[in-house]
């Protein structure tokens, strides 16, 4: 009788016991998915009608989309090499590039925007610290040519260059290396990428497979969260 009586408490402890760890499982498994909402939050995709409606001059737009604090200016450090990005909307684009831009009206604006719209624009610089012959030159190694660098960073460097934009991954559509010829030990380069929706906002990601200087991959990250506070130009 006594051995009944034990094995029948035995197999209680081990319920209780089986019961409590099932809980703790329950609990971290909820804290678990709770927090990998909490990460889900930031959005990725926003619609263009829940951009901001601010408006600013010509001015301070330039000063905005050119303020670091605003993410569209970043910079990254690997080693001796910086690399600096900057997203260029296409109002900002107007801005510096259109002649006699205080004399447009609101609709040539809203013509020129249009016509840019179709793509998304980035100025890259890649600079050498320290280095102060043309940065073709930086890290040549005996097996290769200024030449060879010369043909790589004005034509083929734009294979490299991607745009992953929401789930798309966009190859680089129009590419150009501003060559500087022993005046700066830094390279300029812009380039453009479709714009798969021009209904939303999303967050996107710049890269840059480097296989010259050295850096490796190099990547940007421009939240749709930054992309809708951009201001509106008022005329």
């Amino acid at each position: 009788m006594k051995s009944s009586k034990y094995i029948i408490l035995s197999f209680i402890a081990l319920t209780l016991t089986l019961l409590v760890v099932a809980c703790g499982n329950n609990v971290a498994i909820t804290a678990s998915k709770e927090d990998s909402g909490s990460e889900a939050q930031e959005e990725t995709s926003i619609s263009i009608a829940e951009a901001t409606t601010r408006t600013c001059s010509p001015q301070e737009l330039m000063l905005w989309v050119e303020d670091p604090n605003n993410n569209l200016r970043q910079e990254k450090k690997l080693g001796e090499l910086t690399f600096t990005i900057q997203y260029k909307p296409s109002q900002y684009i107007i801005c510096k590039e259109y002649d006699g831009f205080d004399k447009m009206t609101a609709d040539t604006l809203a013509k020129e925007s249009e016509q840019l719209d179709d793509m998304q624009y980035f100025n890259i610089r890649v600079k050498i610290d320290g280095f102060n012959d043309e940065f073709l030159k930086y890290n040549l190694a005996p097996s290769q040519s200024y030449e060879d660098r010369v043909k790589y960073f004005s034509f083929e460097m734009q294979r490299d260059l991607k745009l992953v934009d929401g789930t798309d991954t966009l190859d680089c559509a129009l590419f150009h290396f501003e060559r500087t010829f022993n005046v700066a030990p830094y390279g300029n380069f812009m380039a453009a990428f479709p714009r798969p929706d021009k209904n939303k906002i999303t967050t996107k990601t710049f890269v840059y497979n480097d296989k010259y200087l050295g850096s490796g991959s190099v990547k940007f990250l421009f939240k749709a969260t930054d992309l809708k506070e951009i201001p509106k130009l008022s005329l």
